[in-house]
């Protein structure tokens, strides 16, 4: 099978099942691989404890074969295999205590849930993101040494590939703008990515009255707000809210309350004035 999948080299077995003879222990850890994202809080304070390996599956190095953990002898304990436009992770050893002491050790469990993740989210050509996410991209076999990217708005960027740190793969993390992001080799796409808004930016969370009365109490006074009630008469509540309250009803009383007033200091003024002038 292997061969099948352009293995170039014999592979053989190295130790035997239950035999504690011949231990073979992590040599290189690829950090830098994307499968490790987010896996350790710092990546270079970080060391593995490696397993004890009993048995093995002697895969060296070679071309499409990414390493990212690899034995004392450089063989690949767990290393990709990419091919087209499909990849694989490969183990060299099974996970079994009589192969070796891997699956009780505390880096088990995490690596083989980031596995299928890693594999269920990964596409070599043509992937669909999420803004703000990370973009990589295979850089090992390109034959320049410069990378462009062409982001939505079809401005350009490069990249040298020979300043950075890992050769084989480029991480690409601006990705802010929605659209399509393509990666090209001088003239040659070599890979392409959709860049979308987060869905969940569309769902909307409502507030209940509380947190609204909290919320505005911060900011503004109580009298600045109304809350309208949509089972009632909302549409008078707007137009009070926009105009205020109808005066007209005050004022014709406070009118008619001030005429009488002037009619009774009317009548007395006159009776005053009659009395007055009869005695003179």
């Amino acid at each position: 099978m292997l061969a099948g999948l352009g293995f170039r080299t014999n592979i053989s077995l190295i130790g035997e099942p239950n035999s504690t003879e011949s231990i073979s222990y992590f040599n290189e850890v690829e950090y830098e691989h994307p499968i490790f994202e987010n896996l350790f809080d710092e990546k270079k304070d970080t060391k593995v404890e490696s397993p004890e390996v009993y048995a093995y599956f002697k895969i060296l190095p070679q071309q499409n074969l990414r390493p990212v953990i690899s034995l004392s002898d450089n063989s690949l304990f767990f290393s990709e295999l990419i091919k087209g436009n499909g990849r694989m992770l490969i183990f060299n050893t099974a996970p079994v205590l009589s192969w070796n002491n891997f699956p009780v050790k505390s880096l088990f469990a995490p690596l083989i849930n980031k596995s299928v993740l890693y594999q269920s989210i990964q596409k070599q050509s043509g992937r669909n993101i999420i803004a703000g996410e990370s973009i990589d991209i295979r850089t090992v076999d390109l034959k320049l040494p410069q990378l462009k990217i062409v982001k939505p708005d079809n401005s350009e960027e490069f990249i040298n590939i020979e300043e950075l740190d890992n050769h084989n793969y480029f991480t690409y993390n601006k990705t802010d703008q929605l659209g399509t992001y393509k990666f090209y080799s001088g003239n040659e796409l070599i890979d392409y990515a959709v860049v979308n808004f987060d869905p969940s930016e569309t769902v909307t969370q409502y507030l209940n009255k509380d947190d609204i009365e909290k919320y505005f109490a911060e900011i503004i006074s109580s009298d600045k707000y109304t809350f309208i009630d949509p089972n009632n008469n909302y549409k008078e509540s707007i137009k009070q809210a926009r105009f205020g309250t109808e005066l007209w009803k005050y004022f014709l009383i406070a009118a008619l309350f001030i005429a009488l007033l002037e009619m009774y200091v009317s009548k007395n003024s006159k009776k005053d004035f009659t009395e007055i002038k009869i005695k003179v």
